[in-house]
């Protein structure tokens, strides 16, 4: 049997077709997944926009003075478009982030196999490796921009891997800017690092021709979205961004928000422990005697910030199964570094950007303010890497030490996590004897322990990813409330046209988007300095027809109802709800059918939940 499936996956037919299953199967795979969805904060403002596009469009008016342009607008105006035929779409948008998801897979395929020669099933494991990881398995199903920008990072790469122009290359920068402007900006040194080592290397001893070409290329590669941050900021052309007028400090803070982000509190805090104490742990510091001369005051205080930001390397939001594990990691720095050198002194220009990139992208993450998403779009480089690792495992050739400090990181990781810690720690053990056992064995089987070290620890992500979602995330609140709590055919309820008040059950202004409501702010967080030319020339729309207000007594909810000219009231009561979350307003419904001037004419049955809607009884 096994003999016969060996034949057939080596016919060179077969062969040609496996990838092509295979990124079919994980598409089903996440198409499943959206199924299962419960939009929310962030993506619901990204929602929002995209909705506010197709209404300016429709219209027949510009999009580039309006809110439409946080953490970019050009994918949204794509789906905008489409909006204008199919109405606002919590599908649609989580589709289009499905097809950035599979086809950075179909990039990262062409750059395993291309630039690296590496075999099918490597590459195909490489892929594995990234599309089962916990944050891209979590957000793949929504409308988060993390993906995309790691599409648009994993484009750069391949431009520079394919030696194509630079002026592509500042292109692609654009797209990438404008998909996520903070994974633009931790790059940004390190392609100008990449850029003066190319220089030196193909005009070495020629100081003039090396500046030249620095300069040359620099502007090349810069100059496009130099370009794309000006028409943004003085014209009507681009939407604002208001993130980039933050990290450009030409917000009315300046760099305060930036310069908190890199602050040591900051930066280092442990998420868990806000949420988790008496549970999470922190980094221990020493403490500073009362009275201490002000030289042991400052060796103190950067000892303890030293120690901060090693506990924040092995916080479990940081690096562990919910980012990279560091059994993944630790090789994959040792390869990188290694290679780098290697790279060099081979003159391989094009491959120098890969290590620059995860290395400077590390450090960013570990000294700014950053949660586990944030590394999401740098995972392909490190399964990259860890991939280039396991083909040439051999621990005679690595020497003892990378294995040395991955266990010792691994322990440190341990120390700090609080939630099925015998579990992690089984799991850990489990996957290093593993590799261990791949590194000292001098058979050729050691590869066939190899694949499974990777297809285990690709189940074990997969599985922790959907477990979270089934216990605290999109498919709970799919199992206890529905597809989007059924929100879509709440307010198909009620007219469009006609104004009203439905509360809120945790789903944030989802109710509003899929009225057709424009209901984000350019200046969404910030201010911008009053002489940027774009700030005189910002919209807003003022007029609502959705209002979802909270309110205690008759006489404060009559006030407002005839304030805004509500004619409906649709309130939503829930048999069960999640206890994690706040739900206000639950207790209303026999207040509401007290009011006289208040008539129930539609009680429906959904999903754990009965909505009930009131019409307003004109005073005559």
């Amino acid at each position: 049997m096994i003999t016969k499936l060996r034949t057939i996956f080596q016919n060179k037919k077969v062969q040609k077709w496996i990838p092509v299953v295979f990124f079919i199967l994980w598409f089903l795979f996440f198409l499943i997944l959206t199924f299962f969805r419960d939009s929310r904060l962030d993506e619901n403002i990204y929602l929002a926009e995209t909705g506010t596009i197709a209404n300016l469009l429709k219209n027949g008016e510009w999009i580039g003075n309006y809110g439409v342009g946080l953490h970019g607008f050009m994918n949204k105006l794509i789906l905008g478009i489409i909006f204008i035929f199919t109405g606002p779409s919590v599908f649609i948008v989580t589709f289009s982030n499905i097809i950035f998801g599979i086809l950075s897979g179909v990039i990262l395929y062409k750059i395993l196999t291309r630039h690296f020669l590496l075999s099918k099933i490597y590459s195909l494991l490489g892929i594995t490796l990234l599309f089962s990881s916990y944050q891209f398995v979590t957000y793949m199903p929504t409308f988060y921009r993390d993906i995309a920008a790691l599409f648009f990072l994993l484009l750069v790469v391949e431009l520079v891997l394919s030696n194509k122009s630079k002026w592509w290359v500042g292109i692609s920068l654009i797209l990438l800017i404008d998909a996520k402007e903070h994974v633009f900006y931790t790059i940004v040194p390190a392609l100008v690092i990449w850029i003066g080592l190319e220089s030196y290397i193909n005009n070495k001893g020629h100081w003039r021709k090396i500046i030249k070409a620095f300069i040359l290329n620099s502007f090349k590669i810069f100059f496009p979205s130099v370009v794309f941050l000006l028409l943004m900021f003085t014209t009507s052309i681009i939407p604002l961004n208001i993130y980039n007028g933050s990290i450009l400090g030409i917000i009315t803070a300046g760099f305060d928000r930036i310069g908190k982000d890199f602050s040591t509190e900051l930066a280092t805090t442990n998420r868990d422990f806000l949420v988790n104490q008496g549970i999470a742990r922190v980094m221990p510091m020493i403490p500073i005697p009362e009275g201490s001369p002000n030289i042991i005051f400052i060796i103190i205080t950067a000892i303890n910030s030293a120690l901060s930001y090693i506990g924040k390397i092995f916080y479990p939001r940081t690096f562990s199964f919910l980012s990279i594990p560091f059994i993944i990691l630790i090789p994959s720095i040792f390869v990188g570094v290694k290679n780098l050198k290697k790279w060099y002194l081979q003159k391989d220009t094009s491959k120098l950007v890969l290590p620059i990139i995860l290395i400077f992208f590390l450090i960013i993450y570990i000294f700014h303010s950053s949660i586990s998403r944030y590394i999401l779009p740098v995972t392909p480089i490190v399964f990259l890497f860890f991939i280039l690792f396991l083909k040439d495992l051999n621990i005679h050739k690595w020497g003892k030490t990378v294995f040395v400090i991955t266990i010792l990181c691994i322990m440190g990781g341990l120390y700090f996590e609080y939630s099925y810690v015998p579990v992690k720690i089984l799991v850990n053990i489990f996957f290093f004897l593993l590799l261990l056992i791949a590194g000292v064995w001098k058979s050729k089987n050691r590869r066939v322990v190899g694949y499974g070290f990777i297809v285990g620890i690709c189940l074990f992500y997969v599985g922790s990813a959907l477990l979270t979602s089934y216990m605290y995330g999109q498919i709970k609140s799919y199992r206890l409330y529905g597809y989007d709590r059924e929100c879509e055919k709440i307010v198909a309820m009620v007219p469009q046209e006609e104004s009203i008040w439905i509360n809120d059950i945790y789903w944030d202004k989802l109710p509003f988007i899929l009225r057709g409501e424009n209901v984000v702010k350019a200046e969404w967080r910030w201010k911008l300095k009053q002489w940027v030319p774009k700030k005189q020339l910002l919209k807003e729309n003022e007029t609502l027809k959705t209002y979802n207000f909270d309110w205690s007594n008759e006489p404060q909810l009559k006030t407002k109802v005839e304030k805004y000219g509500i004619k409906k009231i649709v309130y939503v009561k829930l048999n069960e709800f999640n206890p994690k979350e706040e739900i206000p307003m639950q207790d209303k419904l026999e207040l509401l059918k007290t009011y006289t001037w208040l008539n129930l004419y539609s009680a429906t049955e959904m999903w754990n939940k009965s909505v009930y809607i009131f019409s307003i009884i004109e005073e005559k």
